[in-house]
Parts: structure tokens; C-alpha cells; sequence
């Protein structure tokens, strides 16, 4: 399967902030491109799409969720000094790594913080921890991860805990002493209405930029386009999928290489950037029929909303964070989609109706037919690979997987079973393309 890149991400999200971009005004039918979009993709009809008008709602358990949500921006931390460290327990402690009795430079962190059981940490380390008090100083011994350092990484070491503090979270109770003291309400019902409030504007926001979204695959998908494309787009679709890859991989401590390993099959990402190559330009041959570039001044009053948007200090420090080149195909995005809602054919639906109607976009519904269909491919699929002659190998490592772990006092540290483990884990499908 295909991945949506971040770009797109970021561009829906966006649009969740300024609305209606469409209605500034001052449109031009120039790209500011050498080519015209045009000339290389015959579009599919564009106008009288069927698009919906999702009428939403909140409810109870989603009020509660998000009031929780909201709280937990006030969450208290209480000191723990009479028993040992449990589960779900905010954890401060100091850890340092050593292999073959040689410490370990870039596997050392003081005042190292997290929830144990809840927060992605070694799990061998993490769960070592149960019991140990304030003041403990053990070691562990487990293989070196990603999370603990950069180098020496499946190495196994010795690590050294020292425990400097337990806390537990507790949420603050709603009270409309609470609310008046930390809210800009009064009382607990205003609060909660402000909440749901908040919750109706955005799950509306968000099924508009998927419908939205959705109009304009339709139309890259059925429409018809050159086999060579304009080779200035291809080259600006590919550096804007490497810079948001990048982007990603930072977030997630990796190399951008790390990052397209794990989550692009072979020939994925290329397949990404030519999806997005023919997404823009049918983005920019809508705007060239119906001229909705802006122009100078357009671009201008642009600038102005998007800044003020995302709350900057002035326009230049907005164009200087984003570019122009980015901005220039962006708002053009946003005409162009807010241009095919507006000329589409608009069914009013419930939320429930909604999800029905696109069962491609929400997995979760799925017809009791479709989930027996899905238990028998499931069963064949189980089948096979009983059959295959792998199996035995998946059954070893299955059972290579179970971890062993010893903690010793920091006077004594036994042998540990050199046995080597191995863990994989299933990188998370990000955006879908087309």
C-alpha cells in the first residue's frame, strides 16, 4: 500500500485553521510554473461531484474523553516514598551502560523521566523497576536499544539504575471552584460546553478537509494524463517528499534512510512522489481553467490570514518559516478544493450515515457479511502459512522472543543466557495515496 506523504498531511490540517481561503479574491490563471498544467493531463469531470454535509454530534463518552484530555494539562504529581515502584508510576531515574566492563559513553542519561508501563522505553528496563524504591541503585542486564543510545545498539550491556524519585498523576477534580481559578469559565456546565463546542468545530473541520481530499482523488483517478510529466514538477514533488520524510524521521530519532526502511516498501516512496506529481497537476489545471491562482495582491492578503492564523509575529517570519514556493502551491490547493465543494452535488447525511456510505475511509465499518469474508480469508491466509515450510522457523522465533533479563544488586551481577533476542515490530501504516 501506497503512503500519503506529510505534505498532504500538513496541507489538510492547515486548512482546518483559515477555512475558506477561496473567498480572498484577486485570481490570475498563472502558475507562476515554465508549463502548462493543461498540457499534460485531460481532466475528468470536475464539477457536480457527489460530496456530503455531515452533520455531527458529541457524545457522552466523547465530552467526558476530552473533558479528561483537557484536565490533564493540570494533572498534580504527588511524591511516592513509601513503597515500591508500580505500574503507570511517573518514574525519575538515572541509568548508565557498560559492555565488557567498558562504559558506554552516549548510553547515559541523569534525571531521565517516564511512566512506567505506559511510555515507550526498553521494556526490560521498565519493567525491572517494579519494586524498587526511592534511593534503589541495581542493575539490569538487556540488550542496548534505539531509545537508550546510538551506538553499541543490540549489544548486550550492563545498566546501571539509580531511582530518584516516584510520583503518581492525579487529575484535578471538576469543580466550579476549579473552572473559575484555571478556566476562563465560571462554572463546570459552561466549561463542558465550551468543550463540546470546540469538539463540533473540529470534527466538522476534519470531516470537510476528508471530503474535500476526497473530491480531488476522484478526479486525479479518472483522469487522463501525458506518460512523460513536466520534469520542473518532478523534481520540485521529490525534494518537497524528501524534506517532509526527513521531517518525520527526526520526530521519530531517525536517519531519513532509517525512516524509508521501516515505513516504504521497495519503489514505495518513488510511487509517492509521482502520485503527488499527478496530484498537483491536476491541482494547477483546475486553476488554470478557472483561474484561481492568485495573483499579487491575492497572495498578499494570502500571507496576511496564514500568519495571523498561526499566531506570528509579522508576515515575513511566516513566509521566512514556510516559503514562498510552498505557499504559492498551497493556497492554490486550498482554491482549488473549497472551488469543487462548492460546485459539487452536497448530500446531507448524519455522522453514522457518513461512515456507512464510505466504509474505505473508516474501517471500523464494516458489515457483518464483510467481517465473515474477512474471518475466512483470514483462516485461508492461517492455513497457508501453517503449511508453508517456514513455520517452523516463525514457531523458533516466536520462541526467541520471550526476553531474558536479570536484575542483581549493584554488589552482584550473575551471568546472563547469551542467547540473542530479537524483536520486530510492524512499522504503522501513515496516509494512504492514491
Amino acid at each position: 500500500m501506497k503512503r500519503r506523504l506529510v505534505l498532504l498531511l500538513t496541507i489538510t490540517l492547515i486548512m482546518g485553521l483559515i477555512g475558506g481561503c477561496g473567498e480572498t479574491g484577486d485570481y490570475t490563471d498563472k502558475s507562476g510554473m515554465s508549463f502548462k498544467a493543461l498540457d499534460y493531463v485531460t481532466l475528468s469531470d470536475y464539477k457536480g461531484l457527489d460530496a456530503y454535509d455531515v452533520e455531527v454530534g458529541v457524545t457522552d463518552e466523547e465530552l467526558d474523553a476530552e473533558v479528561e484530555s483537557t484536565l490533564e494539562d493540570y494533572i498534580e504529581y504527588i511524591d511516592v516514598t513509601d513503597r515500591g515502584i508500580e505500574y503507570e508510576d511517573s518514574v525519575n531515574f538515572d541509568y548508565s551502560a557498560a559492555v565488557n566492563d567498558e562504559a558506554v559513553s552516549d548510553c547515559a542519561e541523569k534525571d531521565y523521566q517516564i511512566q512506567v508501563g505506559v511510555d515507550e522505553f526498553n521494556e526490560d528496563i521498565a519493567d525491572s523497576m517494579i519494586g524498587h524504591k526511592v534511593g534503589d541503585v541495581y542493575t539490569v542486564k538487556t540488550a542496548i536499544t534505539e531509545d537508550l543510545g546510538e551506538s553499541k545498539i543490540g549489544e548486550l550491556a550492563v545498566f546501571t539504575i539509580t531511582i530518584n524519585s516516584i510520583q503518581i498523576e492525579k487529575l484535578p477534580e471538576l469543580t466550579d471552584s476549579f473552572v473559575k481559578e484555571k478556566t476562563e469559565y465560571k462554572t463546570v456546565d459552561e466549561f463542558k460546553d465550551s468543550v463540546k463546542k470546540g469538539l463540533l468545530e473540529s470534527k466538522s473541520e476534519e470531516y470537510m478537509e476528508t471530503i474535500k481530499q476526497g473530491l480531488l482523488d476522484t478526479i486525479v483517478k479518472n483522469s487522463t494524463f501525458k506518460d512523460e510529466r513536466p520534469k520542473e514538477l518532478k523534481e520540485i514533488c521529490k525534494e518537497a517528499c524528501e524534506a517532509d520524510v526527513a521531517s518525520q524521521a527526526e520526530m521519530f530519532g531517525k536517519s531519513a534512510e532509517e525512516f524509508k526502511s521501516i515505513f516504504y516498501e521497495d519503489g514505495e516512496f518513488d510511487e509517492s512522489v509521482a502520485s503527488e506529481v499527478d496530484l498537483r497537476l491536476v491541482v494547477y489545471a483546475i486553476a488554470e481553467k478557472e483561474k484561481l491562482f492568485y495573483n499579487k495582491n491575492g497572495i498578499k492578503k494570502y500571507k496576511e490570514e496564514q500568519a495571523k492564523a498561526y499566531e506570528y509575529d509579522s508576515v515575513d517570519e511566516y513566509v521566512n518559516d514556510t516559503g514562498d514556493d510552498v505557499i504559492s502551491y498551497e493556497s492554490t490547493y486550498y482554491n482549488v478544493v473549497d472551488f469543487l465543494y462548492k460546485n459539487a452535488k452536497i448530500k446531507k447525511v448524519d455522522e453514522e450515515t457518513y461512515k456507512k456510505e464510505n466504509p474505505d475511509i473508516y474501517d471500523e465499518e464494516v458489515s457483518d457479511d464483510e467481517d465473515s469474508d474477512s474471518d475466512e480469508v483470514t483462516e485461508e491466509s492461517d492455513e497457508e502459512v501453517g503449511s508453508s515450510d517456514e513455520s517452523e522457523d516463525l514457531e523458533d522465533v516466536s520462541e526467541e522472543e520471550e526476553p531474558s533479563v536479570e536484575v542483581t544488586s549493584s554488589d552482584e551481577v550473575n551471568s546472563l543466557n547469551d542467547e540473542e533476542n530479537s524483536a520486530v515490530t510492524e512499522a504503522p501504516v501513515l496516509f494512504d495515496a492514491n
